[in-house]
């Protein structure tokens, strides 16, 4: 079978829909709104142009929630040395915590 095409286009970039549009069931066209997992998994080659990839990556990026801004803003903050310090503290609460849970099961 010959290789299936899914091209990305933004709606604004009309010579390129009409240049593409005739090269049969080979080829799929689709704007970044209507793109989907469906489309990309049945596809062996996905094109896309820099404005549509751009618009899909930001549709489909996770939002960051307030609690990873929080997160990764204190963690940047720490020098390597004092992260490494904050993460060696951390490890007895585990270990400590999981032995309480063993004692209590026995």
């Amino acid at each position: 079978r010959p290789p299936r095409v899914l091209l990305v286009l933004d709606r604004a970039d009309r010579a390129t829909w009409l240049s593409f549009r005739n090269l049969g069931d080979r080829l799929q066209i689709v704007i970044p709104e209507e793109l989907n997992a469906h489309d990309i998994i049945l596809s062996d080659v996905v094109v896309f142009s820099k404005t549509t990839l751009e618009q899909t990556v930001a549709t489909f990026s996770a939002p960051e929630t307030p609690k990873t801004k929080a997160k990764t803003a204190t963690t940047a903050a720490k020098p390597p040395a004092e992260q490494a310090d904050a993460d060696a503290t951390d490890e007895p609460a585990v270990e400590a915590a999981s032995d309480a849970m063993e004692e209590e099961q026995a």
